[in-house]
């Protein structure tokens, strides 16, 4: 997969395939509206929300992770 992503990256107008967005272009994403990236592990689940302005927030959920699916008591 790496070899093939690395061919169409050198295309016009590709040099970012499959790379993620910056955090310019995501507050740009964020005009109407923040941009809110869910994380979950076995370990935790936060989110980090993105607003136009400004620096990202980071949000913990400690009762929830992807190993439980549910809150935990």
């Amino acid at each position: 997969m790496k070899q093939w992503g690395a061919e169409i990256a050198h295309l016009e107008g590709l040099c970012r395939f499959l790379l993620p967005l910056s955090y310019t272009e995501l507050q740009v994403t964020a005009h109407h509206g923040p941009v809110i990236i869910l994380i979950a592990s076995q370990h935790l689940c936060s989110a980090i929300i993105v607003p136009m302005l400004g620096e990202p927030h980071d949000v913990r959920f400690p009762h929830h992770s992807h190993a439980s699916g549910e809150a935990q008591e």
